[in-house]
């Protein structure tokens, strides 16, 4: 099974503050963790940042779009926070075994 890592970045609302405040990050990381295992993936890390438009930025690895979907609807409909953009990422190695597969594409004009 092919494993894909997303970046998932996201806001709370003012009730979501308060339930990190609350509850802590740590709780809401096992949360995270607990999600993303029960959709056959699995939490890579997780930051909370201060101010700005973005309040947390989670790495996770998932088997699919689907289980990225289902992560979204989660956290979604709690109404306490927003799910800003989702982007695959790669690691080093992982560019560099993509780079075979590069098409022979030219510019526009060359």
């Amino acid at each position: 099974m092919t494993i894909s890592t997303y970046l998932i970045t996201g806001a709370y609302t003012a009730d979501g503050v308060a339930g990190l405040a609350k509850e802590g990050a740590v709780g809401r990381e096992q949360v995270i963790a607990g999600l993303t295992k029960h959709l056959g993936g699995s939490l890579i890390s997780a930051y909370w940042a201060a101010g700005g438009d973005d309040h947390f930025f989670v790495i996770v690895d998932v088997p699919n779009g689907d289980n990225l979907a289902a992560l979204w609807m989660a956290v979604e409909s709690t109404g306490a926070a927003t799910v800003t953009s989702t982007r695959q990422v790669f690691s080093a190695e992982e560019i560099d075994q993509i780079r075979p597969n590069i098409a022979g594409y030219r510019a526009p004009g060359e």
